[in-house]
């Protein structure tokens, strides 16, 4: 079995998860199972279907309009979209995987298709 090789680093002026491991798309890159629960919806924590979960890593993960990740929120685990490099950030798409987003905010990813305002 893989540990998981992610730590918290600063880049663009914010905290961020970035990978120590070489992760190849469809790996398990973060459990959120071992988040705690959390009584209600805040900027740290990542939504798995009816709840909230505060994860120790989790909720550093940035959010990317063109994310290395998705949440699998019923196997409660961060997969990998692509592969990852040593090096890479470890992002997700916070408006595909959140029912409501608890603090809109403006996008600065920079992809292509960066869908600007990110709310629901």
């Amino acid at each position: 079995m893989k540990v998981f090789g992610i730590g918290v680093g600063k880049g663009k002026g914010f905290l961020g998860v970035y990978a120590v491991n070489f992760y190849k798309e469809g790996e398990i890159v973060m459990d959120l199972s071992m988040g705690d629960v959390s009584p209600m919806r805040d900027l740290r924590t990542i939504e798995l279907s009816s709840r909230h979960i505060d994860h120790p890593f989790g909720r550093y993960v940035n959010h990317h309009c063109d994310p290395s990740c998705y949440i699998d929120q019923t196997r409660e685990l961060m997969i990998a979209l692509i592969d990852i490099n040593i090096g890479d950030e470890i992002t997700f798409d916070y408006s595909l995987n959140e029912s409501t987003i608890a603090a809109p905010f403006e996008c600065s990813c920079g992809a292509s298709h960066c869908k600007g305002v990110i709310s629901k």
